[in-house]
């Protein structure tokens, strides 16, 4: 009797662990959605300006620094769309690696090709 009931609690465990997982596969996407991401950051040597694009959560700021200097501030964003874009002309120094820091915590990096 007592590994009968072993085997119902097994049996339990197992269809309670598969629907956490799915709960937890399907919140993991949602996340990834709303990560702060930095897509692309690129030197136009010829317009003198420093571009940087990425994603973010829907409703989050971004606000854009030189990563080895944060105290230069190059630009922020405010769209409510979750795509962001910031043109700086002109920085000075000019960066060679950004911080992208977002309203809810978020903080990402990426070197200025």
């Amino acid at each position: 009797m007592r590994g009968r009931s072993t085997r119902r609690i097994g049996a339990g465990t197992i269809l309670a662990l598969a629907v956490a997982g799915a709960a937890v596969h399907a919140s993991s996407d949602e996340s990834a959605a709303a990560s702060l991401r930095i897509d692309r950051a690129r030197w136009d040597g010829e317009d003198a300006r420093i571009v940087v694009r990425g994603e973010k959560p829907r409703d989050a700021d971004v606000t854009v620094v030189n990563a080895f200097d944060p105290s230069q501030v190059l630009a922020s964003t405010r769209r409510d769309d979750s795509e962001w874009r910031i043109r700086v002309r002109g920085p000075s120094p000019v960066p060679c690696r950004v911080r992208a820091l977002a309203s809810d915590g978020q903080v990402r990096e990426r070197a200025v090709d």
